[in-house]
């Protein structure tokens, strides 16, 4: 388990590091035509930062990072918005 940083939003909770590498098969028929990953890189310890960097090496995904903690909604709403409006266009 991914344990929450401290001090965070009580909505929060731990999440099974597996579900994390979990591979899904996208392949432009099921409607996905553009890969993103959003990366908190505020997020002090996380264990996340090998798939950042993985995904950032690979071509097919857009990788953004914000440097905020694991709560990017409630940090850094802005910034998350302006990632999504330019994923979405």
């Amino acid at each position: 388990m991914v344990p929450p940083p401290i001090l965070t939003s009580p909505g929060i909770t731990s999440h099974p590091l597996a579900a994390m590498p979990q591979r899904i098969r996208l392949t432009g028929e099921d409607g996905v035509k553009r890969r993103h990953r959003v990366y908190a890189s505020g997020f002090e310890g996380t264990p996340l930062a090998p798939f950042y960097e993985r995904l950032g090496q690979d071509p097919s995904w857009r990788v953004r990072a914000l440097p905020h903690g694991h709560d990017i909604v409630a940090e850094a709403p802005d910034g998350l918005l302006r990632i999504l409006l330019e994923a979405a266009e």
